[in-house]
């Protein structure tokens, strides 16, 4: 793995940091599947910061990482860690965004994992709000699923904290107003 990343990774990063490590990577998209391999192979330290740059990079331009979406879309699977699975789940979601719809629809698995971290209490609300994200885009192009994020959202709601509990209104909102645009 790159020298120069993993030094990198390893130091304590503020934004100022990161952002100039994203424009770095940007210069050089080369550089992306090195940076991927910190979050498959890394210690902890490295995959919660490389993913935290690939939120930056994700933001900043997210066409970049397109080539990138099949690794992407499998770490979400197999991580559990809070960190990285936040921000592993808002690239995804910049990636969905940024795909056609049988694109999208060929990742289901994607809306199956976000799923299961929705009804898993031990996540924190940003990484519940990611996959809340995730599982509102599917619907959008799966009405079908809609009965079942509702059910999810019924049995999580007692516990949700009250960022959860918003978006968990703005997503159902989301599912009324389509409805509505028929």
């Amino acid at each position: 793995m790159n020298k120069e990343i993993s030094e990198q990774l390893e130091k304590n990063l503020g934004i100022k940091e990161i952002s100039m490590m994203r424009d770095s990577i940007l210069l050089q998209p080369g550089l992306i599947p090195e940076l991927i391999d910190f979050i498959d192979y890394g210690n902890q330290k490295q995959q919660k910061h490389a993913t935290w740059l690939l939120f930056h990079i994700a933001k900043k331009d997210v066409a970049c990482l397109n080539f990138f979406q099949e690794r992407i879309f499998k770490l979400t699977c197999h991580f559990q860690q809070d960190e990285v699975l936040r921000n592993l789940l808002y690239v995804a979601y910049q990636i969905l965004e940024y795909i056609s719809r049988d694109e999208i629809l060929n990742h289901g698995y994607l809306y199956d994992v976000s799923i299961k971290i929705l009804t898993n209490p031990a996540y924190k609300p940003g990484t519940l709000c990611n996959a809340m994200s995730i599982a509102q885009l599917f619907c959008c192009h799966e009405p079908e699923l809609e009965e079942e994020v509702k059910l999810v959202f019924n049995m999580i709601s007692p516990y949700a904290s009250v960022g959860c509990k918003n978006k968990m209104q703005k997503v159902l909102k989301s599912f009324k107003n389509k409805s509505t645009d028929i």
